[in-house]
């Protein structure tokens, strides 16, 4: 499963459009969520960082932030935005890499998927990139995934093709890789079902 050409087609509009249709703004829903589980002064990884939609409101609020993009147009955009905005230059990296390629010389308080990032990659991917997770988080960080409940449908557009994650089915793979883990439903600000994943290393 490979939605490079889908990603490299699609217009930054679109995605906006899509973001806003799925969360609603100022802020979005997903974020509302999110942030409740994240502490100042701590390291955030963000994977699959996009155009900023979450990571310019985290650097906004002077988190600790790491962006990784793995389309180059849509990290132009992130820092193009960025610019607007105040914030401590020390405490920002955006890096425009792979999760697969992402050196596994630093460790992070939380690590985020957010909007569907999971989905970009097959399941076998999935399961590499939660075991690599587990190893870049922090003694007691913590990993958020948020995803479409099994109850809503993951959007379709174009020739995008996701792999979905469901908590349900992934809860006992979870405790083999050494999570203790728990799921979130909530609905955005448009209505829409989703499902937040919260994982975190088992003592």
């Amino acid at each position: 499963m490979n939605n490079d050409k889908f990603y490299d087609s699609l217009s930054v509009k679109v995605l906006d459009e899509f973001a806003k249709k799925t969360f609603g703004e100022n802020p979005p829903s997903d974020l509302e969520k999110m942030i409740k589980y994240l502490k100042p002064n701590r390291q955030i990884l963000e994977v699959g960082a996009g155009t900023g939609r979450i990571g310019i409101e985290l650097i906004k609020r002077d988190f600790s932030y790491t962006g990784i993009e793995k389309y180059s147009k849509f990290l132009k955009v992130f820092k193009s935005r960025l610019k607007n905005s105040k914030f401590n230059p020390k405490k920002v990296q955006l890096l425009n890499i792979s999760y697969e390629n992402l050196p596994k010389d630093k460790n992070f308080d939380f690590i985020i998927f957010s909007w569907t990032v999971i989905g970009d990659f097959s399941k076998k991917d999935q399961i590499k990139a939660l075991k690599k997770t587990y190893n870049l988080l922090s003694g007691k960080g913590v990993c958020l995934l948020d995803n479409p409940s099994k109850n809503q449908e993951y959007n379709k557009y174009g020739s995008y093709n996701p792999t979905p994650f469901y908590y349900d089915d992934w809860k006992n793979l979870l405790s083999d890789m050494g999570f203790s883990h728990e799921s979130k439903i909530y609905k955005t600000k448009t209505g829409v079902e989703r499902e937040l994943t919260i994982l975190k290393k088992r003592n």
